[in-house]
């Protein structure tokens, strides 16, 4: 299916890139008539140039950033969709070990609401005690190599539940 508003930049680029050159066209001519013409004619060139076509590119490079970020937008909110809907529990954490995702199977199986565990460090939160140093050093393993022990792996491990 054809963009419109991407062609209408592309003819709207086209006029003005021909409004370029009947000015150039008549700033030469005027030009001309000048003894210091070729001087005159050197610096007006890459000045005219710049004036004419930045805001033209500007506008360009600004719509398609515009359709690039509605496009990630998009694709994030199908993400999102298929986290929350998901029937196995999903939780991510960053690089401190900060719950920054927490979705409704992760609700139903430990017991902490999104809302709650957002913000809160996963170890304190849903690893035991007795797990937690061997956590930490995963951690710093997978942040120091890429290798991951349990990535990419269905694991069935012992974890915390909030208290009722």
């Amino acid at each position: 299916m054809k963009d419109p508003d991407k062609y209408r930049v592309v003819r709207f680029s086209l006029i003005v890139l021909a409004s370029i050159g009947i000015f150039e066209t008549i700033i030469t001519l005027a030009f001309n008539a000048l003894p210091f013409s070729d001087l005159i004619q050197d610096i007006a060139d890459p000045i005219l140039l710049t004036i004419m076509v930045g805001p033209v590119l500007f506008f360009f490079l600004y719509r398609l950033m515009i359709q690039e970020n509605a496009r990630i937008t998009e694709a994030e909110k199908r993400v999102r969709k298929i986290i929350e809907t998901s029937c196995d529990a999903f939780i991510a954490m960053d690089v401190k070990g900060i719950i920054t995702e927490w979705n409704r199977a992760a609700e139903t199986t430990f017991g902490w609401t999104r809302k709650e565990a957002l913000g809160k460090s996963m170890a304190k939160t849903i690893i035991p005690p007795s797990f937690r140093e061997a956590h930490n050093k995963r951690i710093r393993r997978f942040l120091a190599t890429d290798e991951g022990v349990l990535l990419n792996t269905r694991t069935e491990i012992n974890s915390l539940l909030k208290n009722p």
